[in-house]
């Protein structure tokens, strides 16, 4: 009955439900050394409003991408769809799209987008793959 203001998403889910099983993630399969988990638990704010500490949230799904830092959200519909921008305390409602008058920030969290990508496809991802377009952005 209470309100969290610590932004979760998808990725959470699995860190969350290891966390409350009191089992860790698995450092290797196969032999081979995994990336840790992009996602974090969000166990703390079960109890409590507190902040969930992460760099930021990347997300793609079927060929539609997003990363959120802070306020600062990218997104783009489509795996040619051009990246979109928006400051979430100022238009939670994603109507005014900043893209244009802030073009650094756009490289800026598309280029931790497709580190954050390249990580995440080395966990065995089989996600959609990266259009030209971006890989060569």
């Amino acid at each position: 009955g209470e309100l969290r203001h610590t932004p979760g998403h998808l990725i959470d889910i699995v860190p969350t439900l290891l966390e409350l099983a009191h089992v860790a993630a698995p450092t290797s399969w196969n032999g081979e050394q995994r990336p840790p988990l992009s996602g974090r638990s969000l166990v703390p704010a079960f109890g409590r409003d507190v902040t969930v500490p992460r760099e930021f949230i990347y997300f793609e799904h079927i060929g539609n991408r997003g990363l959120r830092q802070g306020d600062w959200k990218i997104v783009a519909s489509g795996p040619e769809a051009p990246w979109e921008l928006y400051n979430l305390a100022r238009d939670r409602l994603e109507t005014r799209d900043l893209a244009a008058k802030h073009p650094d920030k756009v490289t800026a969290l598309s280029s931790i987008w497709l580190q954050s990508h390249d990580e995440f496809r080395k966990q065995g991802a089989t996600g959609s793959p990266l259009p030209k377009a971006v890989a060569d952005h």
